[in-house]
Order: C-alpha cells, then sequence, then structure tokens
C-alpha cells in the first residue's frame, strides 16, 4: 500500500513468525517479498511494527493518517477483548505518545486530520 510519505507498506510474515510484522520500503519492486534488513535504510524493506517483540500480542487493526505520516495500531493482549491504541511516527518508528488502554470492541480508528492530538476530536466540533 503506497502511503503520502513515498513509501509502500505491507506486512510480511516469512512462514515462521506468530503474527505478522508491518514493514516499508520505497522500492516495492526489489524489497516486495524479501525479509526486512535489521538496519534501516540497508538491503531489504524496514520494519515499522513487529508484534512478535511484544509478548501475546496481535495486531486488530491499524489506520493510516492522511498523509501516511502516522500509524495507529489497534492491538489485543493474549486473545483479550480489551485493546490498546498506539500510534506510531512512521519517520521514526517511535510511539508519539503512551497507548491509550481501556478500549473495547473496537471497529477501527478514524483520521479526522493529520496530527496527533491528546484530546479526542469531538472537542473542536
Amino acid at each position: 500500500m503506497l502511503q503520502g510519505d513515498g513509501n509502500y507498506y505491507w506486512l510480511y510474515n516469512p512462514g515462521t513468525s506468530p503474527r505478522d510484522v508491518l514493514v516499508k520500503s520505497r522500492d516495492l519492486k526489489r524489497d516486495f517479498g524479501r525479509p526486512p534488513h535489521p538496519i534501516p535504510n540497508g538491503d531489504g524493506p524496514e520494519v515499522v511494527f513487529d508484534p512478535n517483540e511484544e509478548q501475546d500480542t496481535s495486531l486488530y487493526m491499524y489506520s493510516w493518517s492522511p498523509s501516511g505520516r502516522f500509524w495507529t495500531a489497534i492491538l489485543q493482549k493474549a486473545g483479550s477483548d480489551w485493546q490498546n491504541i498506539r500510534t506510531i511516527d512512521t519517520t521514526t518508528g517511535i510511539a508519539v505518545e503512551d497507548d491509550l488502554t481501556g478500549a473495547k470492541f473496537t471497529f477501527g480508528a478514524t483520521w479526522v486530520y493529520d496530527t496527533v492530538s491528546p484530546r479526542p476530536c469531538y472537542d473542536e466540533w
């Protein structure tokens, strides 16, 4: 999936990992299907998010900001209905704030603006 930041993003799994890993690359033709490279900008796609690094965490749903800079993941722990919502800056690979915890039965996340705000968007209406 091409995003506004010029990178292609896709889920990758070599068949030996319990969960898919989100990777990115500017060269889809060269990197699609290749394993992620451990060094950013190395030979192969770069890991953006790996749920295998967090014990018993699975990626339930995700969405992109309009520019593609921010990626929001809805995460589940150990198959629970309770979910955490995390937003990652794709330019740095770092979460922009602490996880929003205590969500349950979410059906996705929708971006209204291309910024990360500590308050819900309905405060601005």
